[in-house]
């Protein structure tokens, strides 16, 4: 979906998808390690009327949302015969990471420098996951030897808020 006026601009999208594979064991489908059910996003692009002074050149909103990606969890440890701690897992990618959701914000300032030459630079000022929400990027897992059986998960998560900042300089024709 999009939508245009002279100084805003709005895209939204959607998608909705199943991957799956099959195992040569026993001809097992299930769910591939990419398979994200539903991904949903909205970009608001704002240009204010006004060029001078601190007025951002560019004011920008994004929203994304996705839902957990498959992955396969070890369930307990034994040891063998030889002593040593093997890993029993689940299913293949039969759980699923937390959705992901975050809310960035971008303001961005431009000018022209050296006359009629088109030369820009332009600096930004961004939040991403404005709002903190804690997205799981894997999960790991941590065995303590002496406890036969004990399997301690732990999600790894993206940075809860972060504010890049950065500059670009365009060459003039």
């Amino acid at each position: 979906v999009e939508y245009h006026r002279p100084h805003l601009k709005f895209t939204g999208n959607y998608t909705l998808s199943k991957a799956t594979r099959q195992g040569n064991l026993h001809d097992q489908i299930y769910p591939f390690y990419f398979d994200q059910r539903h991904r949903a996003g909205a970009n608001l692009v704002f240009h204010p009327f006004l060029d001078r002074g601190w007025v951002p050149t560019l004011i920008q909103v994004d929203w994304r949302y996705a839902t957990g990606r498959p992955l396969t969890i070890p369930e307990a440890i034994y040891v063998d015969p030889m002593g040593q701690l093997l890993l029993q897992f689940g299913d293949i990618n039969a759980a699923r990471l937390a959705d992901s959701h975050s809310l960035n914000l971008r303001l961005e300032w431009e000018r022209t420098i050296g006359g009629s030459s088109g030369t820009r630079l332009s600096w930004y000022l961004s939040a991403w996951n404005v709002y903190g929400h804690p997205n799981p990027l894997d999960i790991g897992f941590s065995i303590d030897p002496n406890q036969t059986g004990a399997v301690t998960l732990i999600t790894q998560e993206s940075l809860p808020f972060f504010i890049p900042l950065g500059f670009s300089f365009y060459l003039g024709q």
